[in-house]
């Protein structure tokens, strides 16, 4: 899995919206608000699969949040 694949793997088990830092719920990849503020081509594109087109899905999402750096969660450590 690339860096950028652990990443959002870590992102969508977390709380935190990478858009906009507020509170999201588990497997969601945005809050409610950030959400809502996409057209629905986006929206729908949000529910590909990873490897299969959501990696490009959640970056033409971020850019037409106007998101430079999402707030991704601090990688957890391997054991």
């Amino acid at each position: 899995m690339t860096p950028m694949g652990r990443k959002l793997v870590e992102s969508l088990s977390s709380s935190l919206c990478p858009a906009c830092g507020r509170k999201k719920k588990h497997a969601q990849t945005l809050c409610y608000g950030c959400y809502k503020s996409l057209p629905q081509p986006l929206k729908s594109a949000l529910y590909a699969r990873l490897g299969n087109g959501y990696e490009q899905s959640f970056n033409d999402a971020m850019r037409y949040l106007e998101v430079e750096t999402p707030a991704f969660p601090e990688a957890r450590e391997c054991q």
